[in-house]
């Protein structure tokens, strides 16, 4: 009988064993170490499980003695037995069979998806692949990877010359939304002008983030207007920066034209530094010099050489005498010390310093710190188109005997900071952040003159002043997962709201450069032998400076909320729903929405 008993006690005891719970925390990490947000956590045999968050992080009420299923999109499930711990970290591995990069662009869901699996087309290109295409800055990379996007360098069209517009699908670069990490860049202070590509419009400058910095770039080649606001239009690059580098890393490039100019000069160097296995600085810093080309050609139009015209055809000269006189034209100028090349077509010449830190630390009781800062300083020289001796409205020949190719200096300072929070509340995601960038633009005139000035008197060189731009964006992000949602098989939920400030500045130039000091110059005669007078023109010839009535210091508000809702409704059908409503302090509100599908 005591036997019995004790068996049955032994049974009870096992029983309760069994039954007892533990709750099992830890992390789950890629293949190269780094956090691996949306990964599945399963009981194995039962419905219980949960996602990793931001940080990698899960939290999981199991039995003692489960086995834990472990898997992500791209890596090879694993099978972790509990054994009564109560902390497990996993390492995945990646999977033989490659479905794609995960992205995080076009949804604000926390847990990305790989790109054949969104509800709007996303182009990925690796660090690997902008290396491979040989080009020394972001927006003529993107221009080889990426058929959606295009980016083509301006000539004589003022500060475009050194800030390429950037162009998706053909829309103005206004209507492109540039993040960095996923938080808005801010855009260049330059209005594009003079013809060139998006006139009227101002771009985001992609060639101050070092190529050395990018971990990859997302292209969202869809309106986004819903999820990021009305500058997404026509999509939106995602440029994600290196969080897993390791050691230094250094890389050259030199090329030159087969015209022999052009030439191109450029070194990197990105140095990666893991923090205690809780985080990692990854720095980048880069250096281009761009030399300029010219693909101006001397006008060998034979016309003046051909004697008189009847009708269209010439007449008095034959070929050979054509040739003898351009020989012996061409001969006088040589002698001289001059050529015909007066004018100069194509890239200006530049210099680049430019430098990026991407950061993000694990603190304790799930907090996640990360910090993002850049800065860039660039020159730049381009010419306009020159002034021949015989313009006497536009020229001062006691100054500039022969005429004279007046050039724009431009100086572009660039900063950049991202500052955020991420931490996972009652299963719910919340990233708050605050994004700061400030863009200025400096004018400098050489080689020019202020024909309005007495003769002689007129100054060569001119500070024609400045623009500046500042944004100040603070944002809160919060997306959570269900699984099992009714019929439903998962439900992303992700809501947020903005606050952004942008600021606009005009500084004037010195006096000199814009001023009309009511010189006039003779253009000809009169029939009756008198001197016909003109204006002559007022200003830095090639940029005239900013007027005291061109100065302004302007400000505007946007306040923005969003609603972001995913769901896999069944194991092939995809629906994607969003709305965004905005106010803009100085001209109102905005709604938009958005439905996608998949299927």
């Amino acid at each position: 009988m005591r036997k019995i008993v004790l068996t049955s006690a032994f049974a009870v005891v096992a029983l309760v064993a069994h039954a007892q719970k533990v709750t099992v925390t830890g992390r789950v990490l890629s293949a190269t170490g780094e956090a691996q947000p949306g990964a599945t956590v399963l009981e194995r045999g039962t419905t219980n499980g949960t996602a990793t968050g931001a940080n990698g992080e899960y939290s999981l009420s199991v039995a003692s003695d489960a086995t834990l299923t472990v898997s992500a999109i791209g890596f090879t499930t694993q099978q972790v037995p509990v054994q009564g711990r109560t902390r497990i970290e996993v390492r995945l591995v990646a999977s033989a069979t490659d479905l794609g990069d995960v992205v995080v662009t076009g949804s604000r869901a926390a847990i990305g998806r790989t790109n054949v699996l969104t509800t709007a087309p996303v182009d990925v290109i690796s660090a690997r692949e902008i290396k491979a295409f040989a080009q020394v800055d972001v927006a003529q990379a993107l221009t080889y990877a990426a058929p959606s996007f295009q980016s083509s360098r301006q000539s004589i069209t003022d500060g475009t010359d050194f800030v390429d517009p950037a162009s998706l699908r053909g829309l103005g670069p206004d209507q492109v939304l540039v993040l960095v990490n996923g938080k808005r860049r801010h855009t260049s202070s330059l209005v594009n002008i003079n013809g060139s590509v998006g006139r009227g419009s101002v771009g985001t400058d992609l060639n101050v983030i070092p190529t050395a910095s990018i971990k990859r770039i997302e292209v969202l080649r869809d309106g986004a207007a819903a999820l990021y606001g009305s500058d997404a239009i026509a999509g939106v690059i995602n440029i994600q920066l290196k969080d897993d580098s390791t050691g230094v890393n250094t890389s050259g490039y030199y090329g030159q034209t087969t015209q022999s100019d052009g030439k191109t000069e450029q070194a990197d160097i990105n140095i990666g530094i893991g923090l205690n296995k809780r985080g990692f600085l990854d720095i980048s810093g880069q250096f281009i010099n761009r030399g300029y080309t010219n693909r101006a050609f001397t006008d060998n139009a034979p016309l003046i050489y051909l004697g008189a015209n009847t009708g269209n055809f010439p007449t008095g000269s034959t070929e050979q005498q054509r040739i003898d006189l351009k020989a012996a034209d061409d001969a006088l100028v040589a002698s001289r010390g001059f050529d015909r090349n007066d004018l100069r077509v194509g890239q200006s010449a530049s210099r680049n310093y430019g430098g990026f830190l991407n950061a993000g630390y694990r603190l304790g009781a799930g907090y996640e710190v990360y910090v993002t800062g850049g800065a860039s300083y660039r020159t730049g020289r381009g010419p306009g188109f020159n002034r021949l001796p015989n313009q006497p409205i536009q020229s001062d020949v006691s100054i500039y005997p022969n005429g004279f190719l007046p050039f724009i200096n431009t100086t572009i300072y660039d900063q950049s900071a991202i500052v955020g929070l991420r931490k996972t509340f009652g299963g719910f995601a919340f990233d708050l952040s605050n994004t700061f960038g400030r863009n200025e633009l400096a004018y400098n005139v050489s080689g020019s003159l202020n024909a309005s000035l007495p003769v002689g008197t007129s100054p060569r060189d001119f500070y024609a002043g400045r623009l500046a731009f500042l944004q100040n964006t603070t944002n809160l992000g919060v997306s959570r997962r269900f699984t099992d949602v009714g019929p439903l098989a998962n439900l992303n939920v992700a809501f947020g709201g903005e606050y952004r400030v942008d600021n606009f500045l005009i500084g004037k130039g010195e006096y000199a450069s814009y001023a009309n000091f009511g010189r006039q110059a003779q253009t000809g005669t009169t029939a009756a032998g008198a001197a016909i007078l003109s204006p002559t023109a007022p200003g830095s010839q090639v940029f005239p400076g900013y007027q005291p009535a061109d100065e302004l210091n302007k400000s505007r508000t946007n306040v923005a909320g969003y609603l972001d809702l995913e769901s896999d409704i069944t194991d092939r059908l995809l629906v994607h729903l969003a709305g965004r409503a905005e106010n803009y302090s100085d001209f109102g509100g905005n709604i938009s929405g958005q439905a996608a599908v998949r299927y």
